[in-house]
Parts: structure tokens; C-alpha cells; sequence
């Protein structure tokens, strides 16, 4: 149930937009107060964070004690800067402004008096240009009939909010002041799509498909309470409580069942991870597209709610629903003081989890390796050189590893044989839609555009070194009819390497630096890719070719059978005249024809979806290891505001029978205390083992696992559930958590009956 902070329930309407944006940016202008009224509250309570611009410096010093993640300004906001003359209309500060005239008629309609003083005026591009360095998620300007003035100063070509909130009525009517507003924000690309009777809403044309949450007004299927209605509750429930426990036999006051209405608000604010898109600072190659395509795919999903980009010196790919943190480029001569700078962020994000795109790690919070290949490792590479040597500090101090195939998985366990293999989450790479077959006019209007008039083998990639293209230009010289072909390079720079010019006397070689959509047409008009790798960790360029119906020539070496399966002509990566053969079977129309069905077929196995949804489970699962679950794990909700001789004598049976039970080894018990300090429940659980080892010489150290579960977030109840065996059903139980949490599908065991259950 979302809980409605806002005076005409803005927030309610903004809430249908990000629902499941657990992390978001906003502007105030005009805050006034943090919790009365605010359209922001509800949204700072969730883990967002922005602006709050207040010229009363009384409102704007509430606003420093209770919204410290905030940037509070004690400014003003108009068309130019300086310092004005603000008019703050006492008793009724909400339509104090710099308009002079409204707020003496407002002032004088109810009688009351108006104090004069001077603040400092900023622009609102000013402001976006000192302090904002991420997506802005709404902006909400009320500043009492100038707020033509604000949007006039902001810089909308830079600074692009997604949603606008704007005052747009004369103070305390319905009544539309008359003013250049709707025009401006169009000319801007802002699309207007509601008006609540106070305020107009606009959306920006890039995201105008969220428009449809604002097809009709504020209801009851909004599923909102008014957070005045949330105080007059705990207040009764505080008196209930006071009555209760001073008589027993005092009735209960009878209430509105707010617990059921309080349950439907799941925690999504759990957990926090951070990803540093360091790779994308020096390189946009394979791995670039491996974690570009990662984020496309999360950002239309829950699972981006949990994610924070670390963006180094603004370098990253801007998705629209992805969480951005601009912070300093990487450097490995500065190592030592890059990871410190890392776990500093972790905890001002309270991360939980850190993942890097290219082997960099915080010095504390717990990290995922993602790994691509082991070339170095296996190849003989310098590992004394600062990539390498960081890279191994990764996998050292990883929990949980991905890699991008079973073959690089088993490699990892190759060089790290302390990593089991069956702890290695395998998550293949994708194909993205725009490589599939080309029209022939499409393949002509790119041929004649780089000057191709022959047929052409195309090479990807493949340069010296264990990329092996020589084999292929030696193989290609052999070819009796190679004067009929053209050869396409693409991805190794701009010169031909002198060793391969030399097999290519009377040839055409382009070297081309193409666009992926170029790519694609390279690879259906090729007679063949021709990839004679040594070691891949993947393998993309044979994935994109047989998704464009091209047939490939290839080495069976590494992740490549993997990844292309039987869709191939395979041989061996020093065997010129095997790969002279090649050449000339892949021109005959019915090896061509079955390459590329089954190519197609083949290539249909891997999507970024998939990929998406492995990795983003493997890294929710991540943060549950330190629950250590076993192969029973049993789940108790314990009714923390219970009387503690009463709540601890039944916790203390449950344990006693745990840790009696004759497969007591392999149980964990998990203990839900998300309604409890953590610490609280520590020194309680404490006492309780401390009883257990006093009065029936009983160490429960030495026989189950004990573990206790704060607040988790919807994907991580989702992750943990199908590895629980049941739940225990308690006399004092926490009924606000067992209604959030879907724990209907779990067994429920009374103690007495698992004493001698035998279980899995």
C-alpha cells in the first residue's frame, strides 16, 4: 500500500510512473516542508534522493535534519540570479513567493501578515548544471504564479526530466493563471497529459509511452492511504498497546485492520548493487556490448530498482531506467586508492553486492567476478602487468562468479582450482534482433557503398597473435581461384598487418570500420566468416554470423563448438590446407544452404533476455550466502513486541529441537527480524543459547546454523523461497511480515512434529 504524503495526491499519480523505481532523482522547487504536504516524502522513504529548493530558511533547516541524502538549498529559483525581495506570508507559508502582489491579496483575504527579506535567486540550469549528474526523474515546481519564471531559466536541451509537475492555477482556486507555459514546454518536447485541478502534468516526447498512467484521475485501484490517516492509526495502536499491557481485560479499541492494508507495501528497496561500467571508459568491444545489451534488458525489468551504474567520467551508455552515479575515471597506477574510493560509495549507497564490468573491486563489500576468458592465464601472458594483476585480486576476493561459457567456467577452475566448477554460474551471451538475414538490396546498396564488387570472405577480429588470421591469409593465398574474391577486415584498425599483405598480392583488402547495423549486412552478403581463433571466451562474431544466415569456417578450440554447435566448418588452427578445402566447400550451394539453416537454428538458442535473467538471479542469489542455507532450512517469524519471557521460551524450544534433531548438521534456521534492531535480535537469540548451554549443557554452535533475516527485498524473497523446507508456525508471530511475504506455498510444521521428521 503506498502511503500518499502529497496535499492533491501528486505523488499517487507520479507513483504509478515508478512504481518499482526503488532508486530515483528529483527537483522541488518549492518544498516547502519535508513530510506536510510533500510530493517528495514518499519517495525519499523509498531510497530516492534530489533537490529541495526552500527560501524559508525555518523550512529548509527541517528539511537538513530530516532528508540528509538530499541536497537542501536555502535559495529561490527565477529567470535570472542575484539576490530578490521574497514575501513570506505568516501562518500560511505555502503561498509565501517573490510576487509581491499575490501574497499581500492572499495575506489580506485572510488576514494575516506578511514578512519581507531578501534570499539569493539562482537559475534552475544553474542548479542542474552545479549539482545534478544523473537522470532526472520528475521535477515539481510550485512557487505561487512565477513558475513561467523557473522553467524559463532551466536548460532543457541538457537537463531533461522525465515527468513535470507544475502549479499551474491562480493560489486556492481551480482557476488557470494565463501564462506561456504549455507553448514553452512544447517547444522544449514536453507533452502535456493531465491536469489534476491544481497542478498540469507533462511528460518528455522520448518517454511520452508513460503517458497512459495519466488516462484518468487519482482511485481507489491506486491502492493509496493518507499518511495523516497512518499517524491517527499508530497513535490508537500506541493506546491499545498502553491499555494492554496495564489490563489485559481492557478490551481492545476495535480499528480500521490497517496491518492488511500495510502489507501489500513489499519492501523493493533491497539490495543495492553496484555496477562500475569501468570498460566502458577505454574500450566499446565485445564486452561493451556484452554489458550495454545487459542493461537494455534490465531496464524494463524489477531488477533494475536494484542497480546502480557507476558511471567513470560520464562514459557509460545512457538508458533510459537505469540508475547512473557519475564518479572518477580508473587508472591502474592508482589501484589502491580506486578501491577505497569504491567502498566508500558502497557504503553511501549501503550496496550490498558489487559487480565490476572489467576487474576492479571495492576493499570490503562482498563483489561477483564476471568472467570473460582466461587468455592470459593460458596463453602466457605477462600476469605481472597491472590489468592482470587486478584481475586476479578480483577473482580472489569474489563470493560468486559468472562466466560467459561452460568452457571459460571450466577454465577459471583450471587456474583457480579452489573455485568448485559447479559454483560458476554459466550465462551465455546474446544476439541482438538487427543480426538476422539481409534483403539482396540491402547487400548491394553496402557493396556498392565501400566499392565491393567481388564476392568476399569476411574476417571479424582476427588479427595476429592467437586470433590466427594469418592462417587464413596463407590458406587464402592457396586458393586457386582467389582472384575472384575481395576480402572484408573489420575491427583490427586501419592497416593490414605486413605478414598478411604478403599472401594477398592482386587481392582487394577492406579494411573497414563498421556500425552493427553495418555488421550485419557485411556478414549475410559474405561468402563465409572465416574465424580461426585459438581461444575464445565466447566467441560473438560467430553468434552474430549464423544469426545473419552467413556460414562460418572456424576452429574447434575453447567455447567455439559451444557457442556454434554443428553450424560450421571446423579446422584444426594450423592446418592451411584444410582451411584451403574450407574455402572451396563453402561455395558449393548445398553446404552453403545447410550451414545456414542450421546456423539459424543454432542461433536462436541465445538471447540477452536469457543472459539478463541468469545473471540478475545469480547476483540476487549472491546476496544471500551469507544466510548459509543448508539442505533444510526452516523459516520462523517471531512477534518481536511480544513479552520477552514469553517470546523467548517459545524461540527457545524451537532451537532446542532443532539442534536435538538427529540431522541437526544439516539445518539452517532462518529467523525473520525485520521488525527488530538486528542487534536486538543478536543479544536475544544470545541469551537464549546461553540458557540452552547453562541449563541443558547444550552448544547449538556445534549443531544447527542460526540465521537472521532483516529486510529483504521482493527478488531476494523470491530467490530464497524454493530453498526453504517450511515454516514453523509460532503462538507469537509477527503477522505484518507473514501477510507481506507470499509464504502461503511453504509447509507449515508445529514444532512437536519436526522432532523426529526425518528430513532432506
Amino acid at each position: 500500500m503506498f502511503i500518499s504524503y502529497a496535499q492533491n495526491f501528486e505523488d499517487v499519480l507520479l507513483n504509478r510512473v515508478f512504481k518499482y523505481k526503488t532508486r530515483g532523482f528529483y527537483i522541488d522547487v518549492g518544498a516547502l516542508h519535508p513530510t506536510f504536504d510533500s510530493v517528495t516524502k514518499a519517495f525519499y522513504d523509498r531510497g530516492w534522493s534530489g533537490i529541495n529548493i526552500e527560501p524559508i530558511k525555518e523550512n529548509c533547516n527541517i528539511f537538513h535534519q530530516e532528508r540528509p541524502r538530499d541536497i537542501n538549498l536555502n535559495i529561490a529559483l527565477s529567470n535570472s540570479e542575484g539576490n530578490l525581495e521574497f514575501f513570506e506570508v505568516v501562518g500560511q507559508p505555502g503561498n509565501s513567493t517573490l510576487n509581491k502582489e499575490i501574497a499581500y491579496e492572499i495575506a489580506k483575504e485572510k488576514d494575516l501578515a506578511v514578512s519581507q527579506y531578501t534570499v539569493a535567486v539562482k537559475t534552475l540550469a544553474s542548479i542542474c548544471k552545479e549539482y545534478v549528474n544523473q537522470k532526472i526523474d520528475f521535477l515539481k515546481i510550485d512557487v505561487e504564479g512565477l513558475e513561467e519564471n523557473v522553467i524559463v531559466s532551466g536548460n532543457w536541451e541538457i537537463f531533461r526530466p522525465t515527468v513535470l509537475v507544475i502549479e499551474t492555477t491562480q493560489p486556492n482556486t481551480n482557476i488557470r493563471c494565463k501564462n506561456n507555459i504549455p507553448q514553452i514546454l512544447i517547444d522544449k518536447g514536453y507533452k502535456h497529459v493531465f491536469f489534476d485541478g491544481i497542478n498540469d502534468y507533462y511528460i518528455a516526447v522520448e518517454s511520452e509511452d508513460l503517458a497512459k498512467h495519466f488516462a484518468y484521475p487519482v482511485n481507489i485501484l491506486d491502492f493509496y492511504v493518507n499518511y495523516r490517516f497512518v499517524e491517527q492509526q499508530k497513535q490508537i495502536n500506541e493506546l491499545n498497546r498502553i491499555l494492554n499491557s496495564t489490563n489485559n481485560s481492557i478490551p481492545m479499541i476495535q480499528t480500521t485492520n490497517l496491518q492488511s492494508v500495510q502489507s501489500e507495501n513489499i519492501n523493493l528497496l533491497k539490495p543495492t548493487i553496484l555496477i562500475d561500467g569501468v570498460f566502458f571508459q577505454n574500450y566499446q568491444t565485445g564486452i561493451a556490448r556484452v554489458w550495454r545489451s545487459l542493461l537494455e534488458q534490465w531496464a524494463n525489468t524489477d531488477f533494475a530498482n536494484h542497480i546502480i551504474v557507476l558511471d567513470r567520467a560520464n562514459t557509460a551508455p545512457k538508458i533510459n531506467g537505469i540508475s547512473y552515479r557519475t564518479i572518477s575515471p580508473y587508472h591502474y597506477n592508482n589501484a589502491e586508492a580506486d578501491k577505497q574510493m569504491l567502498q566508500e560509495i558502497c557504503e553511501q549507497e549501503a550496496a550490498e553486492l558489487f559487480i565490476s564490468t572489467y576487474y576492479t573491486t571495492p576493499i570490503e563489500t562482498p563483489s561477483v567476478f564476471m568472467a570473460y576468458d582466461m587468455i592470459p592465464e593460458l596463453l602466457g601472458g605477462n600476469l605481472n602487468e597491472p590489468m592482470w594483476r587486478e584481475k586476479h585480486h578480483g577473482i580472489q576476493h569474489a563470493l560468486a562468479y559468472i562466466s560467459i561459457s561452460e568452457n571459460t567456467a571450466k577454465d577459471i577452475h583450471k587456474c583457480f582450482p579452489d573455485i568448485p566448477l559447479e559454483s560458476i554460474t554459466v550465462a551465455h551471451c546474446g544476439v541482438d534482433p538487427l543480426f538476422s538475414p539481409a534483403s539482396e538490396d540491402e547487400i548491394k546498396t553496402f557493396k556498392y557503398k565501400y566499392g565491393i564488387h567481388k564476392p568476399y570472405f569476411l574476417l571479424v577480429g582476427t588479427g595476429p597473435g592467437y586470433k590466427n588470421g594469418l592462417l587464413f591469409f596463407q590458406a587464402f593465398s592457396k586458393l586457386a581461384s582467389n582472384q575472384g574474391f575481395d576480402i572484408i577486415c573489420t575491427g583490427i584498425g586501419g592497416k593490414l598487418a605486413p605478414e598478411f599483405r604478403a599472401y594477398t598480392s592482386g587481392n582487394v583488402v577492406h579494411l573497414l570500420q563498421l556500425s552493427d547495423e553495418e555488421l550485419a549486412l557485411a556478414y549475410s552478403g559474405a561468402v563465409a566468416l572465416v574465424y580461426p581463433s585459438k581461444y575464445e571466451g565466447f566467441g560473438m562474431p560467430v553468434l552474430e554470423a549464423i544469426a545473419c544466415g552467413c556460414p562460418v569456417i572456424t576452429c574447434p578450440n575453447a567455447s567455439i563448438p559451444e557457442v556454434i554447435g554443428e553450424a560450421a566448418i571446423y579446422v584444426n588452427d594450423n592446418d592451411v590446407e584444410a582451411l584451403v578445402n574450407a574455402l572451396c566447400e563453402v561455395q558449393k550451394p548445398n553446404i552453403r544452404k545447410t550451414l545456414i539453416t542450421a546456423g539459424l537454428a543454432q542461433s536462436k538458442k541465445f538471447s540477452w533476455t536469457k543472459m539478463a535473467e541468469t545473471v540478475s538471479k545469480a547476483l540476487i542469489g549472491t546476496t544471500l550466502l551469507s544466510l548459509n542455507l543448508k539442505e533444510t532450512n526452516l523459516i520462523i517469524f517471531p512477534d518481536w513486541s511480544q513479552p520477552e519471557d514469553e517470546l523467548g521460551l517459545e524461540l527457545q524450544q524451537v532451537i532446542q529441537s532443532l539442534a536435538n534433531h538427529p540431522e541437526n548438521e544439516k539445518i539452517t534456521l532462518l529467523i525473520n527480524t525485520s521488525n527488530i534492531d538486528t542487534e536486538e535480535a543478536t543479544m536475544f537469540i544470545s541469551s537464549i543459547a546461553m540458557n540452552l548451554l547453562m541449563e541443558e549443557d547444550l552448544d547449538i554452535s556445534d549443531s544447527i546454523n542460526i540465521s537472521l533475516i532483516t529486510e529483504l527485498g521482493n527478488m531476494q524473497w523470491e530467490s530464497l523461497l524454493p530453498h526453504i523446507y517450511g515454516r514453523i508456525v509460532l503462538k507469537n508471530e509477527d503477522s505484518i511480515a507473514l501477510a507481506k511475504l507470499s509464504v502461503e506455498k511453504l509447509q507449515s510444521y508445529q514444532i512437536d512434529s519436526l522432532v523426529n521428521k526425518n528430513m532432506p
